[in-house]
């Protein structure tokens, strides 16, 4: 196999997991200020299957395509304003969520049996904390909340969605690379 046809094959990789957050994404159950979407799943799953080179693109290409007009943030959004938004933070950190998650994939390739798994759930959730890191101080930056508030509104009611989406992410992740790495796709 040549590498051009390793970088096609990455490529239609990537964005086939763009096309993935740009379809179920703007789906959202809204909670409060931060609705709950299917976005961090996406881009944990993108990041396990993808490592973090593919996935920060694919990543990124749905931010651009978000930005650029198609409604493809939550609850159909789309442009500049949910982007610097109160809720902007978390849709900026999929980026660095997405890196982080595939440093640990990465390094979990390297394992075999229950430490490949603990590593991918300690990058998965490694990778939810920055993304909470960096959506809870956007969100104080522009609400002038309080971080106890923050805390309260944008990040409690999700442990128990994003604990399951990670444990999702993992065994969704194991299947369908199997799955890639039989048909030679990665």
């Amino acid at each position: 196999m040549s590498a051009a046809d390793n970088r096609v094959r990455s490529l239609a990789l990537c964005a086939v997991f763009t096309a993935l957050l740009c379809v179920l994404a703007p789906v959202a159950v809204p909670i409060g200020p931060v609705p709950i979407t299917l976005a961090t799943f996406f881009v944990l799953l993108a990041a396990d299957i993808l490592g973090w080179k593919c996935a920060a693109f694919a990543i990124a290409a749905y931010m651009l395509l978000g930005f650029a007009g198609l409604p493809v943030f939550s609850n159909w959004q789309s442009g500049a304003a949910p982007l610097m938004g109160p809720t902007g933070g978390y849709l900026i950190g999929y980026i660095p969520m997405g890196i982080v998650a595939g440093l640990g994939a990465e390094m979990a390739n390297k394992c075999t049996g229950a430490l490949s798994y603990a590593m991918r759930i300690v990058g998965m959730v490694v990778a939810t904390a920055v993304l909470y890191v960096f959506g809870t101080i956007w969100f104080c930056f522009l609400t002038g909340s309080t971080a106890v508030h923050a805390v309260a509104v944008c990040m409690l009611p999700f442990l128990p969605g994003d604990a399951m989406k990670i444990t999702a992410a993992v065994a969704v992740g194991e299947v369908v690379r199997r799955r890639l790495q039989i048909a030679g796709l990665i």
